[in-house]
């Protein structure tokens, strides 16, 4: 029989919570440096990266964040049955009131994740996805949003899918960890 129907392609996404979370989060909370921080337009997010990125500072944080999350990074190499990980860069991002981060990706790194540091689930909307191609019958664009998405969250997502963090409309800050992971 020739006759069958079969997904072609899956994307992959990873949703753990942090092991220990209120310890953890103290710690990610006190590498957060307001000084080393850059916005660009008043309507994006606040961000380390740039900063990491420009003057070769990437290893600034790397190596507590991968101590820190080391649980979680192991289970995300064996979810994946990954040999190894490698952290290459990583950067906090802050959204108040009007900020988001519009549609990006991270390039062909291997996977990237996204922390989820202080993210209240009643005014916050959490990282959203793009699927890599549209809708079939309306050609529209297909987006994903995590559920169950709350403080203590980590997503671990390939590096290549567009996505994007939703306007922040509430008082609250939104802060995250993300980082770029190397694997093979």
């Amino acid at each position: 029989m020739s006759d069958y129907a079969v997904d072609m392609f899956k994307v992959p996404l990873l949703h753990l919570d942090v092991e220990d979370w209120d310890n953890k989060k103290n710690t990610l909370k006190s590498l957060f440096d307001i000084s080393l921080y850059k916005n660009t337009e008043p309507d994006e997010q606040t961000t380390d990266y740039f900063y990491k990125r420009d003057t070769g500072n990437k290893d600034k944080d790397i190596e507590v964040i991968q101590e820190l999350l080391s649980t979680e990074l192991k289970k995300f190499k064996k979810y994946f049955s990954f040999d190894q990980t490698e952290m290459i860069l990583c950067w906090f991002e802050m959204s108040i009131k009007g900020q988001q981060h519009e549609v990006h990706n991270h390039g062909a790194t291997g996977y990237s994740a996204v922390c989820f540091i202080d993210f209240d689930e009643r005014h916050h909307k959490p990282t959203n996805f793009l699927a890599p191609f549209n809708n079939f019958f309306f050609g529209n664009a297909i987006t994903f949003e995590p559920q169950n998405i709350k403080e203590g969250s980590i997503i671990f997502f390939p590096s290549v899918i567009h996505h994007y963090a939703p306007p922040n409309y509430s008082e609250v800050p939104r802060m995250i960890l993300s980082f770029n992971l190397k694997v093979g």
